[in-house]
């Protein structure tokens, strides 16, 4: 049984919270001037190829599609903003680690389904409790298991771990697939890197993992990638 009424438990996870929303907003303002000051540019280079005698037709469409890139990455980082605008924090408490992973994950069974790709979880047995938002940490789960879902091997099988120790709580993703070449913290925030032309983001991910306390991290381990939430214990 966790010790839930302890006030540094609450007095942490509020620290976190405050310092990862402080993250998250210096990271979205940095990330918005990038696309668009990228979609100013492909816009003018477009007209000015379309415009002009002899136009490229191709150089003005791969502009134009770099542009439509750029504005949907802008439309993403704004919705974002907007969801951390008007939905308030859910009141923390505690919840079962499994429980919340079940219900993220089961939001994506059909699209695996639809791709040939298997999601397994743990044993439902698993008695890890948590302290914070079982809600932001089912949107975690979530969005780990849709990229994984869009990122990784047609026919090959998702699966979610859950392991309990002195050090906390680790809940991980492991699907088959190769990471793009690039820092690995570039791969947490949204489209920092790509891989088949298809881009990664867990920055929503982030976001909800570090609110509580936790810390999300991506790897590479042999043929899998492994995306991992790690949970101190409460109290610490």
């Amino acid at each position: 049984m966790l010790n839930t009424d302890a006030p540094f438990v609450a007095a942490r996870l509020h620290r976190s919270q405050h310092r990862a929303l402080c993250r998250l907003l210096r990271f979205l303002r940095h990330e918005m001037a990038t696309p668009l000051s990228g979609a100013l540019l492909q816009g003018e280079l477009a007209r000015r190829r379309v415009s002009s005698t002899g136009a490229d037709g191709v150089a003005a469409s791969e502009s134009l599609r770099l542009l439509e890139e750029e504005l949907s990455r802008l439309s993403t980082l704004v919705e974002l903003l907007g969801d951390l605008a008007k939905d308030p924090e859910p009141e923390p408490g505690e919840f079962s680690a499994f429980e919340a992973l079940s219900g993220g994950a089961s939001r994506h069974l059909s699209e695996a389904a639809a791709r040939g790709q298997e999601i397994r979880l743990p044993d439902p047995g698993r008695r890890a409790r948590l302290f914070g938002s079982r809600r932001r940490l089912e949107e975690a789960v979530s969005e780990i298991t849709l990229n994984a879902c869009r990122h990784g091997e047609s026919g090959g099988v998702i699966e979610w771990t859950l392991e309990e120790s002195a050090d906390g709580t680790r809940l991980a993703c492991l699907s088959p697939g190769r990471l793009p070449p690039v820092k690995p913290e570039h791969l947490l925030g949204l489209g920092g890197g790509t891989a088949g032309g298809r881009r990664f983001g867990l920055l929503r991910a982030r976001w909800c993992v570090e609110a509580q306390g936790g810390e999300l991290t991506i790897g590479q381990a042999g043929t899998s990638v492994t995306v991992a939430m790690t949970f101190p214990p409460a109290g610490e």
